[in-house]
């Protein structure tokens, strides 16, 4: 990269470099001072947008404009109102101006997991994809050119015609994976998880009750609710636990 730096990766947007000489301050200036041409273009270009269509952006419109273009990553109509701080913008104030971003290509709506509405940056020309943490909830932005070829096989194959590709890849992240490294109860396990029953708590009437639910030391089992009944499924069948019971059940990710 030069300047003495090394690029490591990308991550929302923002270029992560590790220092290998002196130079850190001006690179970091460097990179602060690109961010925020990018976001000067965009609101260029959106007023230009109004301006040929005839919307008019209200002053309270361009507040919430201002604390978009300044935030990075994926964003909650509440998360800004909180940021934006002012007593006379609520969040639905907020979230109609950015379905206005939207209807504008400047942002783009994100669903995850059923968390809600989230918003991001539409960088023309920037496309990725998602991993979600089903436990924590944190995001991480991915772009890899194989899964967009084997979109295409895919879509090819049934003679479809593809016109946007969007993925969520569902899973783990590296702390929630250590966080869970050891047994914990099957109450607390993520949607969509595999994990290992490796010890029954309890006395012999719940552990006998377990039981013949179907619920077995050493078996696997993937978590399809936890919202309420704990519903697994286990052996091709789905078992339905109430709370209590699942607490008793002490389980490890299966690797």
């Amino acid at each position: 990269m030069g300047h003495g730096f090394e690029l490591l990766f990308r991550k929302n947007g923002v270029l992560v470099v590790k220092q290998n000489s002196e130079g850190f301050s001006e690179m970091q200036e460097q990179l602060d001072c690109n961010v925020d041409s990018l976001h000067r273009r965009e609101k260029e270009e959106f007023l230009r947008l109004l301006g040929q269509t005839g919307e008019v952006l209200t002053p309270e419109e361009e507040k919430v404009l201002d604390h978009f273009l300044t935030t990075e990553g994926h964003i909650s109509p509440e998360y800004l109102t909180e940021r934006i701080g002012d007593p006379g913008l609520d969040k639905d104030q907020v979230e109609k101006m950015l379905e206005k971003l939207c209807r504008y290509g400047i942002a783009q709506k994100v669903q995850l997991n059923g968390r809600g509405t989230w918003f991001e940056h539409l960088h023309l020309g920037s496309e990725h994809d998602h991993l979600l943490c089903t436990s924590c909830g944190e995001v991480t932005e991915f772009k890899d050119p194989f899964f967009r070829k084997e979109g295409d096989k895919v879509a090819n194959r049934y003679r479809f015609q593809p016109l946007h590709y969007k993925m969520t890849i569902l899973g783990l992240c590296p702390k929630c994976r250590r966080d869970k490294a050891s047994a914990i109860p099957l109450s607390m396990g993520s949607a969509g998880e595999h994990v290992r029953i490796v010890r029954l708590a309890g006395g012999r009437e719940v552990q006998q009750r377990l039981r013949s639910l179907g619920i077995n030391v050493g078996d696997t089992v993937e978590i399809i609710n936890n919202k309420g009944p704990v519903i697994v499924s286990a052996k091709g069948s789905r078992i339905g636990l109430g709370l209590g019971l699942a607490r008793k059940v002490m389980v490890a990710p299966v690797e």
